[in-house]
């Protein structure tokens, strides 16, 4: 039978390039909680008389908007980088994998989405019986040639 790696939402990892995107170093955004990476596509309507009545779909752009809880904390650079970039309109490269940027030895690589993204939603809440919570929303950003959203593979240490 085989064994099964299953994994938690506690072993995600998300990260901001502060880096060149040639040569990126990646600062971890430690104070995520809750986090969803959807990629979607836009439907294009292609139906036509030979569909015989049916309508006829395709997936035209695609898209990998994020909506991410993040508890806060005063003075923490990347939450900073984050709400510069919405109130300041500018882009930020963006890593997001399903467990760490480098396995243990034996272990296996992370798998996940790279792509610049602008922070299209900003906000902070204050609920009475929790902690304070800065919540965003990215989507896909205007990017060079060569930078477009890709797979990402993490490393395994050695």
């Amino acid at each position: 039978m085989a064994a099964f790696k299953y994994l938690l939402g506690f072993q995600g990892f998300m990260a901001i390039n502060t880096g060149t995107y040639a040569v990126a170093t990646w600062a971890e955004v430690d104070t995520v909680g809750n986090m969803s990476l959807v990629v979607e596509g836009t439907e294009a309507d292609v139906s036509m008389r030979r569909s015989k009545g049916w309508k006829s779909t395709i997936v035209s752009l695609m898209n990998s908007p994020m909506e991410i809880e993040s508890v806060y904390e005063q003075g923490n650079a990347n939450q900073e980088k984050i709400r510069d970039a919405f109130f300041d309109r500018t882009t930020l490269d963006i890593l997001i994998l399903d467990g760490p940027l480098v396995a243990p030895v034996g272990g296996t690589a992370s798998q996940g989405r790279r792509a610049i993204y602008s922070v299209t939603k900003w906000s902070l809440t204050q609920e009475i019986e929790g902690a304070q919570k800065m919540l965003f929303s990215i989507a896909n950003a205007p990017h060079a040639v060569g930078e477009e959203p890709k797979d990402f593979t993490g490393t395994v240490g050695t």
